[in-house]
C-alpha cells in the first residue's frame, strides 16, 4: 500500500468514526426527547394540582386572618383578657 493510500484510509477512518458517533448521539437524544414528551402530562397535572394545592392553603390562611382581624375589631373590650380567678383563701390541706 502506498502512503497515499494509507493516508486516505486513516482519514476514511476518522471520518466513518466521527460520523457513526454522531448518528449515535443524534439517535439517543431523539429517544431521550421521546420519553421525555411522554412524561409532559403527567408531571403537568401533578404541577397544577400543586398549584391548586398552594391556593387552598393561601385561602383557608386569609381567611383564619380575616376572621381574626374581625373578631379582634367587634370585640368592645380595649383593657386585654380578663385576669384569671384566684382563690380567696387559702386551700385547705388534707394531711393523712
Amino acid at each position: 500500500m502506498t502512503t497515499n493510500a494509507s493516508v486516505l484510509v486513516i482519514i476514511s477512518v476518522a471520518i466513518g468514526f466521527l460520523a457513526g458517533r454522531a448518528y449515535q448521539v443524534a439517535h439517543r437524544a431523539w429517544s431521550d426527547y421521546k420519553k421525555a414528551k411522554a412524561l409532559v402530562p403527567q408531571r403537568l397535572t401533578a404541577f397544577w394540582a400543586a398549584v391548586r394545592g398552594a391556593f387552598v392553603i393561601l385561602a383557608v390562611a386569609l381567611a383564619w386572618m380575616v376572621g381574626s382581624a374581625w373578631a379582634a375589631a367587634s370585640s368592645n373590650s380595649t383593657e386585654g383578657p380578663s385576669p384569671s380567678p384566684s382563690p380567696s383563701s387559702a386551700a385547705p390541706s388534707h394531711s393523712r
